[in-house]
């Protein structure tokens, strides 16, 4: 998804402390259109990285989407963080003169009880094919320029995000290809807000 293999280890092997302490350590060292890290995307190190790697949002489309793949567990997007974040993001594109359309992409697997839990917040709700993506990854893309990849790995009775944000273009192609209705069968919509009457992305 990102082509960088460092976090290779830590993915397949998350109890083992030798992979986590090469992960963390290779955290400092930048790829090929790729910066490593650590924590969800709305944490401010990352936001602003996320922002700053996306460039000239004035050269996107005239509508922005922005998508993000929540993981399958119920713990994600308790916070007023997800509504903040796309409050931010939606300031950023409408500065530079777009429309933005938010999508929330989810798992097949994540509980009936917690699908609606943001529809206040994104235009559309949409699930995954079963086994389309692994249900412990979160993806957050802003207007196909910039995407913050992150897989949630158990530590103890949590999960820790690992991943980073992609500038590559073809990479990007990618990856909204796999989060876009329409290239594979099983996709349900959730639902899908007019774009007339779009949400405006407030608090959660």
């Amino acid at each position: 998804m990102t082509g960088d293999t460092r976090f290779t280890q830590v993915i397949n092997n998350p109890d083992d402390t030798d992979a986590w302490r090469d992960a963390l350590v290779s955290i400092a060292f930048p790829g090929v259109e790729f910066s490593a890290s650590t924590g969800a995307p709305y944490l401010p190190r990352n936001f602003d990285r996320l922002i700053t790697a996306g460039g000239d949002f004035g050269s996107a489309e005239k509508v922005c989407n922005v998508i993000w793949l929540r993981p399958s567990g119920a713990t994600w997007g308790r916070t007023l963080k997800v509504g903040e974040t796309l409050a931010r993001i939606g300031d950023t594109l409408r500065n530079a003169g777009k429309k933005v359309r938010t999508t929330l992409a989810m798992p097949r697997s994540t509980h009936k009880s917690v699908r609606q839990s943001h529809k206040r917040l994104f235009d559309r709700g949409v699930l995954l094919p079963q086994g389309h993506l692994p249900a412990n990854m979160e993806i957050l893309i802003v207007g196909a320029k910039v995407a913050f990849v992150n897989v949630h790995l158990p530590v103890g009775t949590h999960s820790v995000p690992i991943g980073g944000i992609v500038s590559n273009s073809k990479r990007l192609v990618r990856v909204v290809e796999k989060l876009t209705p329409g290239q594979a069968d099983g996709w349900e919509q959730l639902w899908d807000a007019p774009a007339s009457s779009a949400n405006s992305a407030g608090p959660d």
